[in-house]
């Protein structure tokens, strides 16, 4: 699927396509915004629409809007991601934390204690959803919606 020359990625479409933001171009917005961070999901968001000024500025007015609620998101995600499990009696979710230690950073603000009260940064908590046969469905989201 194509929109404005932008190739939409279909995972994005299936999972983000039904997503209730009150808006269809805010669903929209977001299916194109997804698919433009997926591409290069190790860079920022400046960097993602690098010469595409157009592009950077409706990302970040999608961010500061606030008829989108993440959970909207998360519970349209949710729900394809569920739709992919029916022929699956069984489902496991492998789960890990981690933490990411930004005390080197002295420019970065509005982090918490990690292992020791003086560092600063991060926990991630991640989960796996996959078949008893441990083949991968996808990242399982870890918030009710």
């Amino acid at each position: 699927m194509e929109k404005r020359g932008q190739s939409i990625e279909p995972w994005v479409l299936r999972d983000l396509g039904d997503a209730q933001l009150g808006d269809a171009r805010l669903t929209a917005r977001a299916v194109a915004l997804a698919s433009q961070l997926s591409t290069q999901p190790e860079v920022s968001v400046a960097s993602a629409y690098q010469g595409d000024w157009a592009g950077l500025k409706a990302a970040y007015r999608f961010f500061d809007n606030p008829s989108v609620y993440p959970t909207a998101l998360l519970a349209s995600h949710r729900e394809a991601m569920w739709a992919r499990r029916t022929p699956h009696t069984w489902i496991l979710i492998a789960q890990d934390t981690t933490t990411l230690n930004f005390t080197g950073h002295r420019a970065t603000e509005g982090l918490g204690p990690i292992e020791y009260q003086w560092d600063r940064g991060l926990f991630v908590h991640s989960a796996l959803a996959m078949t008893a046969e441990g083949v991968p469905i996808e990242t399982a989201p870890l918030f009710d919606a």
